[in-house]
């Protein structure tokens, strides 16, 4: 698993929107709310069915036709802000 999705975060699917906002004491920090783009939300959906990045970056890669390195990018920089989102409570 490339990453354990934090258990403070809940996610919302609002229309075609994909939603993330952490919890602080059972409370929702809506002004901390992320809202997922195609890319971001697909990284979420698929972030603990691939053991490395780089198979999770190929995938990305094939579904949107972007270079894999990229998509690799994408997914480190996604990464980055789910811990640092996940960190806001």
């Amino acid at each position: 698993m490339i990453l354990e999705k934090p258990n403070n975060l809940l996610e919302y699917h609002i229309e075609n929107e994909l939603i993330l906002v952490p919890i602080v004491n059972n409370v929702a920090q809506m002004e901390f709310m992320y809202v997922l783009n195609d890319s971001a939300a697909f990284i979420w959906s698929n972030v603990e069915k691939f053991e490395k990045v780089e198979e999770l970056s190929r995938a990305m890669s094939f579904v949107f036709d972007v270079p894999e390195t990229d998509a690799l990018n994408d997914i480190y920089e996604f990464i980055e802000d789910i811990k640092n989102l996940a960190n806001k409570t």
